[in-house]
């Protein structure tokens, strides 16, 4: 039997959270705006912390239950 282990990115690009998200790109930055989600720049690029947006999606998802 093969165990099958699912890797996480640490971090995804900007384009990438707004496609896994679902989220527009207004509402996405005023997240980021208000410290919903977290990011971290390297250079002029901005990558967004994957385990934040995750955590902040599941957690509003658990809330509409």
């Amino acid at each position: 039997m093969t165990d099958t282990m699912t890797i996480e990115p640490v971090t995804v690009t900007v384009p990438v959270a707004l496609r896994i998200s679902g989220l527009g790109r207004t509402k996405f930055y005023e997240m980021l705006a208000n410290g919903e989600i977290d990011s971290v720049r390297i250079g002029t690029r901005r990558l967004i912390v994957f385990a934040s947006l995750k955590a902040r999606l599941t957690t509003n998802a658990e809330a509409n239950k």
